[in-house]
């Protein structure tokens, strides 16, 4: 008897996967940490990542929190990508900025 393979989505961290359009489950685009120290969000924050990518906070919000280097998962969303913080409950709407 043979299993047949499960088929999930690539997940390729430290990397840009912006060009991943083929797969249409796939709506991870970015796993990578902030570089430094993170406070939250207040309406502009500017998110500078560990693999050299810059992202703006890009709808109005304020979230504190504060935390040294968290992992975070950009989502490619209607209209748009939402930023994940690792220890952080609520999502923030980002835009790439570099």
């Amino acid at each position: 008897m043979t299993i047949p393979a499960l088929k999930f989505p690539p997940v390729i961290p430290e990397r840009d996967r912006e060009n991943d359009r083929g797969d249409p489950e796939v709506d991870v685009v970015v796993e990578s940490r902030i570089k430094g120290d993170f406070d939250g969000w207040d309406g502009d924050t500017i998110f500078e990542l560990a693999n050299g990518q810059i992202w703006q906070q890009s709808r109005y919000g304020t979230r504190f929190a504060s935390r040294y280097r968290p992992k975070v998962t950009i989502y490619r969303i209607a209209g748009g990508h939402e930023m994940e913080v690792e220890g952080v409950s609520s999502r923030v709407r980002v835009e790439r900025v570099d």
